[in-house]
């Protein structure tokens, strides 16, 4: 019995693990498919970065395993569950930026991470 509960949730955690890994892998494409400079995001559930795609005028570094800065969309998405409008301002990453964060669920509703995706206000 516990090695089927155990197999379960090994089976969860990849079934998760997959759907991060799957928008990881197609958010170049994504970032092209828009007309506009963007930059794009993706985290888990821990408000921790997994990948980080720079646009031109917005570019945050080499976050890609930092957290997420609280006010930051994608960190109020998992925070909250619900789509999150917000615009960044210049205090929070030093460039003002409209963005919009995504938070992402699994198949039992439970919230496995983030996308967002934001522009630059210069």
């Amino acid at each position: 019995m516990e090695e089927e509960k155990a197999l379960q949730n090994s089976s969860e955690n990849e079934k998760k693990s997959g759907m991060l890994e799957a928008l990881i892998m197609v958010a170049p494409v994504l970032q092209k498919l828009f007309p506009l400079d963007c930059m794009i995001g993706i985290t888990d559930k821990n408000n921790r970065y997994l990948a980080y795609l720079p646009s031109k005028d917005v570019n945050l570094g080499n976050v890609v395993g930092t957290k997420v800065p609280q006010g930051d969309p994608l960190y109020e998405a998992v925070s909250t569950g619900t789509i999150q409008r917000l615009t960044v301002p210049k205090e929070t990453f030093g460039v003002p930026f409209r963005a919009t964060g995504v938070p992402l669920f699994d198949e039992n509703g439970d919230i496995i991470g983030a996308i967002g995706l934001g522009m630059s206000l210069k």
